[in-house]
């Protein structure tokens, strides 16, 4: 397992809770200093442990999206329109209505869309059919860059995806 990001957060009652890569937990038990985490999110089977505020295991096995946006990490597509990364996926821009912009999957027969205000994200469909892709970057000369996926924008299992080559890339 590589190195997790967390952060311990206070809920509305007071409570600690802990968001481990974008996903928030609740404390069920702790047993000889050793605290078991479980996500907030029903019938999810996704666990966590920590001695000491230090989270030393992590079964990430999540069954839904994560509950705590991620921000969107904006750049330009093939033909240098606009487009963002959401949690790994490229969405393109679809259309805009004011200040709001609707933002859909790059790949054909995918239909995860997600809107923007003024650049925060206000409500996202993240349910693709497909694994994520690796981020491709477009600099001002239109040269490309490729690289991994920033790791606040995958879940450590999914590793994988990263050496993938992002398929119809330019």
């Amino acid at each position: 397992m590589g190195p997790v990001q967390y952060e311990y957060v206070k809920t509305t009652r007071g409570h600690t809770a802990i968001i481990i890569d974008g996903y928030k937990f609740s404390k069920q038990n702790t047993v000889n200093g050793k605290t078991r985490w479980v996500c907030r999110k029903p019938a999810c089977t996704a666990v966590a442990f920590s001695i000491d505020d230090v989270v030393i295991k992590y079964k990430d096995e999540h069954n839904h999206s994560p509950l705590v946006p991620v921000p969107p990490v904006f750049t330009s597509s093939c033909r240098g329109g606009p487009a963002i990364f959401v949690g790994g996926y490229r969405l393109v821009k679809h259309r805009t209505m004011s200040s709001k912009t609707r933002w859909r999957c790059w790949r054909p027969g995918c239909s995860a869309v997600t809107f923007t205000i003024d650049g925060v994200v206000v409500k996202s469909n993240n349910h693709h059919n497909h694994p994520p892709t690796t981020t491709v970057f477009y600099n001002v000369e239109n040269r490309v860059e490729r690289g991994p996926v920033p790791v606040n924008l995958l879940r450590i299992n999914r590793s994988v995806a990263v050496a993938r080559k992002a398929p119809n890339a330019c």
